[in-house]
């Protein structure tokens, strides 16, 4: 489907978001802070990873559902996210076939963007080889 991101991109209107992101930002999201996007992805992607591998291993329990409530936050958050690659060169693919109703990034685009992020991040500590993914 050839379609174009919308203008503005959308902010998620979730009741939780405000405690993974502030507005300032998302402001400096959307004005074209590509490496804030990619730490803010990387960084909600690794607390997911770490929540769910912590309740699956009975490391923490839920009785209340709210870490789980926090993970279904955090995975619309980015989410949202990802649509800001969309700003840096990601291609989409705008069938909407997903629960969010959002786009999702071609898979090729999105992880050629995210390796490229990485590469410069952790270069910048002097160990480009230092970083992890599968994806490369």
């Amino acid at each position: 489907m050839n379609m174009t991101m919308p203008d503005p991109l959308p902010r998620p209107l979730i009741s939780g978001w405000r405690a993974f992101l502030t507005e300032k930002q998302w402001d400096a999201v959307d004005a074209g802070n590509e490496t804030l996007l990619w730490l803010l992805i990387e960084n909600l992607g690794g607390f997911i990873w770490r929540m769910n591998h912590d309740l699956a291993d009975g490391r923490i329990e839920d009785p209340t559902d709210t870490i789980s409530g926090d993970i279904t936050t955090a995975r619309m958050v980015i989410e949202h996210l990802v649509l800001r690659t969309s700003l840096h060169g990601v291609e989409f693919d705008y069938s909407l076939d997903n629960d969010l109703q959002l786009p999702r990034p071609q898979s090729e685009s999105y992880w050629k963007w995210y390796n490229r992020q990485a590469d410069m991040y952790w270069g910048g500590f002097g160990n480009s080889t230092a970083r992890r993914s599968s994806n490369s």
